[in-house]
Parts: structure tokens; C-alpha cells; sequence
């Protein structure tokens, strides 16, 4: 199993919340499952792809909990949502995977 927390550093917005999870996982020494997405080096809707590709290689068969806020409706705010289908990371703010 594996932790990839999906966001940018570079807003004020919710997004910057996941790879702030991510560093805070990843440097918890009780934690030990590989997370990929930080503050240092975030997993965004840009490098997406790539970085996922990048993992699978590393990690064979393993399963992937993704992290990622949601711009969403009010009467969903604070929700967590367990899917178990594909994501469409900034989908709610108009961008596009690569």
C-alpha cells in the first residue's frame, strides 16, 4: 500500500492541504507506508500522470490511497468519500490532466 496526497504548494486555496498531509505523514516515524506528494514535492494535476506512472514502477501490484480535496458544494464540506473508481484531479477548476 501507498499514499499519494494530490495538490500544489502554490495556492491559498484548499489544494495546498494535501501535500501538507503528505509531509506530515511522510516525516511521522510511525507511519510506514511510502507517501509521494509534499510540500516539497507536491503531485498537482500537471504531473500527475507522470508521477503515477513513476510509482507503479516502483511499487508492482500495490494498492494507492489518493488524497485530494475538492472544490464541492456546501452541504459536503467536511465529508470524506472512500470511491473506488477513477479521480479527475482539477476537474473542479477547469484543468486538465497531462
Amino acid at each position: 500500500m501507498l499514499v499519494i496526497c494530490i495538490g500544489t504548494n502554490r495556492t491559498n486555496t484548499i489544494d495546498y492541504r494535501d501535500p501538507f498531509i503528505g509531509s506530515l505523514l511522510k516525516e511521522d516515524r510511525d507511519f510506514d507506508v511510502p507517501v509521494y506528494g509534499t510540500m516539497v514535492k507536491p503531485i498537482h494535476v500537471l504531473n500527475l500522470t507522470q508521477s503515477i506512472t513513476e510509482t507503479r514502477d516502483l511499487h508492482l501490484n500495490t494498492i494507492i490511497i489518493a488524497i485530494d480535496s475538492a472544490l464541492t458544494t456546501d452541504d459536503k464540506i467536511g465529508q470524506i468519500f472512500i470511491k473506488s473508481k477513477r479521480m479527475l484531479p482539477g476537474n473542479g477548476v477547469g484543468k486538465k490532466m497531462k
